[in-house]
Formats: structure tokens, sequence, C-alpha cells
């Protein structure tokens, strides 16, 4: 009777784990992928440097010694989109952007974004930092940062912000609660949407 239980509970363990890589392989298929015209880089991350001279309290200007870890989008208004990775996590990252001008001007972006210190809370901030998987839509002049608060991308926050102007703009956002009893994984773009009026706004500094 004791072997048939052991045996039983290690079919659960082994089912439970195939289950866990399959969730985990569909919700990297959802979201990492990036969409619009990728410019692969022979510059290095030092030319880079000079060219962008991003903060290096932001970003450290060496560490990529494979690859420059830049890379850039063609958009459909002529400008380009300029992504400079600056950590990566074990499943999930950080990167600033650039906006070149059709008249070769590089500008800093900076977003609107949410911590969440507890369930249902939002704190709004505004960085250069994006910490989340991103995908691009360059027809579309949109950037889509998806912030995974576990690793099996069950729950998090989904951010679509507008590229038209000179600074990002806050289009969408959904959010998903972890819930520990049920870990199931839905696509970010199905989770509960909160129209953007509704968010907290930072507080204006004068």
């Amino acid at each position: 009777m004791k072997k048939i239980i052991i045996a039983h509970a290690l079919s659960i363990m082994l089912f439970v784990s195939l289950s866990s890589i399959v969730v985990g392989e569909e919700a990297a298929k959802q979201t990492s992928q990036n969409i619009g015209t990728t410019t692969a880089n022979a510059e290095s991350r030092d030319d880079w440097w000079r060219k962008l001279q991003w903060p290096e309290s932001l970003c450290p200007r060496h560490g990529f010694e494979d690859d420059a870890g830049v890379k850039t989008y063609k958009m459909a208004d002529g400008r380009e989109l300029v992504e400079v990775v600056c950590f990566l996590g074990a499943y999930q990252g950080q990167q600033i952007y650039y906006l070149r001008a059709k008249n070769g001007g590089f500008t800093l972006l900076e977003f609107d974004q949410f911590e969440s210190p507890n369930k249902g809370v939002l704190e709004p901030y505004r960085a250069a930092e994006v910490t989340g998987s991103v995908q691009m839509t360059a027809a579309g002049g949109q950037l889509k940062v998806f912030r995974k608060y576990r690793g099996i991308g069950d729950c998090g926050q989904l951010l679509t912000y507008s590229l038209e102007k000179e600074q990002p703009q806050l289009v969408e956002f959904r959010t998903r609660q972890c819930d520990d009893d049920v870990k199931k994984y839905i696509p970010p773009d199905k989770w509960r949407k909160t129209p953007v009026a509704a968010l907290p706004k930072l507080k204006k500094t004068h």
C-alpha cells in the first residue's frame, strides 16, 4: 500500500513539474517577441555610450563583452527607437530607451510606471529604467512592457505606451494579482484593464 501511495505522489510531482515547464514556455512565446524592424549593431557598447552619454547611475557602461546590449527599431514615421539593456534578470531584464529624431538628435525617454507593494495597491512613479519583457510594434508606434511578478508569468502588469510624441504616453494598463492557490497562465492582454484616467497620478512638484 505504501509503495502505491509513493508512486502516486511521484506521478503528481512529475505532472506538476512538466505543467510548469509548458506554462513557462507558453508565457515566453506570448511575451518575448520583438515586432518591428530590428537592426543588429556592429558598434560596441562603448561606441553607443559615446553617442548617447547615458547616465551610468542608470545603466552600466561596461559588462556586455560579447554583445553591445543595444538594439534599434525603425519606426514608421522615420524615427528610430534605441534600446539599451542595463541588467539581465532570471526571466526579465531592465532597459532604457532613446528616441532618435529625423534630424539625428537623441532623447532619453521616461515612463509612467507603478509599484505594487501590497495587493490592490498601485504607487505611481516616473523613471527611465523599464523592468520587464518588452514588445515593440513599430508600425503602430507602441511599446508594450510585460512586468512579471513571478517566473511563470501568470500575474503582473502589462503597460502599453504610445510613442507618437517626444515622450511616451501610457495608453493602456492591465494587471493581474498573484494567487498562490491557483497558478493558471492567462495571456496578459486578457487581464483586467484599468482605464488610464482612473490610475493614481504622480503628485506635481514645484
